[in-house]
């Protein structure tokens, strides 16, 4: 796993790639790596979503990931639903 992936905690499949994300405060990025895991082939920055406490990401239809925050160990609130194949094709 990178170094810059220090703090993982969730990985999703899309397309055969894995993707995960850091739990850091506001490092709002989803990060593919390549595929022996060892770096990251691409980021993608979430405008829209601010990373307070990623706990997991999901897999929800063709091309999205669903990104679950964690409030506390029994609550936790789905806080968007990203089109993450619309942004690796038009960036935004």
């Amino acid at each position: 796993m990178p170094k810059k992936l220090s703090k993982t905690s969730g990985l999703a499949i899309l397309n055969g790639d894995v993707w995960t994300h850091n739990e850091t405060f506001d490092d709002n990025k989803l990060y593919q790596l390549n595929h022996d895991l060892t770096g990251i082939a691409q980021v993608v920055t979430i405008n829209n979503i601010r990373n307070h406490d990623w706990e997991a990401i999901y897999w929800y239809g063709i091309g999205k990931l669903l990104i679950i925050a964690e409030r506390n160990p029994l609550n936790k609130a789905v806080i968007g639903i990203v089109d993450v194949q619309k942004l690796l094709d038009t960036g935004e």
